[in-house]
């Protein structure tokens, strides 16, 4: 659902970004043209919504043609792999996504989108099965960037996918709500991916861990099924599935010196009596970001309250949002989507526009000013504002160029930014 979206300053302080950005993207045309991963993290995809964005925002621009150019590299990179990733940062649902977007309400890419669609209809079916039986869920099965959420979120996108969404919807349900425990979505100690590198991790993880964040974790579930009901499309047990992990992302909310937030996983056995973050042998860092922090966790929430009607959770998401911008230290924080400052920005201005909070939107000015000033001292595009090495050959969406520019086109258009229901945002 496109709101009626406010920015937050005027497209003319923006024009110098706007033309970098058209810079960027031509110096780096050709080298996405025989690249074998197109998809929409770091490939052509990503970057063709961008460019129809910002089609959108200036018309007359030749954006739209650009944009072309980069879905035709995208579907290319198709014929270039032998086996088939359907993941939606990662793979062929990506690449659906962006022709969608593109598609100009479905004036065009009509035939891609049908190839796209029965492949995706084959594939998530026997995802579904392995699904079931697994016990030990490693996040990559059921994850935004490369699992069932992410799966679910170009199928609620796609008009023609929304009548086969909820059999993997139910499947989302059913570890939540037929499982033991806290949620089912718990990752055993031999299954994390990462943890075999730190053998002083068992003992903290030795029951798993349940992994808190957007991108990886228990939010992107929350967020797609708020999404889905929001859009007016239940399962059996769905409403109850969504107040289970609102309820538990509250209850395991850490009070800290900046306000309230979350570290990026728990162990499976948490509870708020007897968990102490300080007691921890490997320390789990709260961090305000997309992908594994405070803002992405929130934004899940925050969708969660609007879905059930439960006033509860959108204050709370509303309360971490309001105290977390003292988290980001521009040391430390790269300007990327992923990780870092632009995520964020999107983040607040979705908040602003859902909630009219002043202080919101006086957060969400100070970020674009640090981004606008990384800019004018030629550090937009480098790791972070100190560091002088540049990253300009990375045009991609979650850790480069692309994913810049678009909340930073968001602040100054009226233009809504749809796009940002990949990362699960908006619906």
């Amino acid at each position: 659902m496109e709101i009626t979206w406010v920015p937050i300053v005027d497209i003319s302080e923006i024009g110098s970004v706007v033309d970098e950005l058209s810079d960027n993207l031509r110096m780096n045309n050709q080298r996405y043209r025989k690249r074998r991963y197109n998809g929409l993290a770091e490939g052509a995809a990503g970057i063709a919504i961008a460019c129809s964005y910002m089609g959108r925002v200036y018309p007359n621009h030749a954006w739209d043609h650009m944009a072309h150019k980069y879905l035709v590299m995208a579907v290319n990179s198709l014929y270039r792999n032998e086996g088939l990733d359907i993941s939606l940062f990662n793979g062929v649902a990506g690449i659906g996504i962006a022709a969608t977007y593109l598609s100009k309400d479905y004036t065009r890419y009509n035939t891609l989108i049908s190839k796209i669609n029965k492949i995706i209809i084959k594939n998530v079916t026997d995802m579904q099965k392995t699904y079931l039986d697994l016990v030990s869920t490693p996040s990559s099965k059921y994850d935004l960037i490369s699992g069932l959420a992410g799966i679910c979120t170009y199928m609620l996108y796609n008009k023609d996918l929304v009548k086969f969404v909820k059999k993997p919807l139910s499947i989302l349900v059913h570890k939540i709500i037929d499982n033991d425990g806290l949620l089912g979505y718990y990752t055993a100690y031999p299954d994390i991916e990462w943890g075999k590198k730190y053998n002083e991790l068992y003992e903290q993880y030795e029951h798993g861990l349940i992994d808190v964040g957007m991108a990886h974790g228990i939010s992107g579930v929350l967020a797609i099924l708020s999404r889905a009901y929001l859009q007016g499309i239940a399962v059996e047990e769905q409403k109850e599935a969504i107040n289970k992990i609102a309820e538990w992302l509250v209850h395991n909310c850490i009070s800290d010196k900046y306000g309230c937030g979350w570290p990026e996983f728990l162990p499976y056995d948490t509870t708020l009596k007897n968990f102490n973050i300080d007691k921890f042998i490997y320390k789990p860092s709260i961090r305000n970001i997309w992908c594994y922090g405070v803002a992405g966790i929130a934004s899940a929430l925050l969708l969660s309250g609007k879905a059930i009607k439960k006033q509860t959770y959108i204050d709370f998401s509303v309360k971490a949002i309001r105290s977390s911008a003292d988290r980001i230290r521009p040391e430390n924080v790269p300007n990327f989507f992923c990780h870092g400052i632009s995520g964020v920005l999107e983040t607040y201005l979705r908040f602003y526009n859902y909630t009219g909070d002043r202080k919101i939107k006086k957060e969400s000015i100070n970020l674009l000013d640090r981004l606008m000033n990384a800019h004018k001292s030629k550090h937009l595009l480098t790791y972070n504002n100190t560091n002088n090495e540049k990253n300009k050959e990375n045009v991609g969406l979650l850790t480069g160029a692309a994913g810049i520019f678009l909340p930073i086109l968001a602040s100054a258009t009226n233009i809504p930014p749809s796009w940002d229901s990949i990362f699960g945002l908006s619906y």
